[in-house]
């Protein structure tokens, strides 16, 4: 089991690949993470959005991450849906591999 700091470090990892060699650094905008039983979903922006709040300065397509609370594994999420939509999806795989 890991803490909600190990997952935004992780999370923050796996930004940082997504983003590669792209000029843009990013951040997780702790206010809207949101905490499940089985994890954290963590949503991230440009850090120069965040200073500006320009919004030629803003990511799209920047879905958010959840990070399994046991592994610790990173699931990319989607734009198509809700948040909350993605997040049950992932509790209820959580569940099914319980049972």
């Amino acid at each position: 089991m890991i803490t909600r700091e190990q997952a935004q470090a992780v999370a923050a990892s796996h930004i940082a690949e997504l983003m590669g060699s792209n000029s843009r650094s990013c951040d997780i905008v702790d206010a809207l993470t949101i905490e499940s039983p089985s994890g954290w979903m963590f949503f991230y922006q440009s850090c120069r959005y965040l200073e500006t709040r320009d919004p030629s300065d803003a990511l799209a397509g920047n879905a958010p991450l959840i990070v399994d609370r046991l592994t610790g594994k990173v699931i990319e999420t989607g734009t198509a849906h809700p948040p909350e939509y993605y997040l049950a999806q992932f509790e209820a795989a959580q569940g099914a591999g319980a049972a």
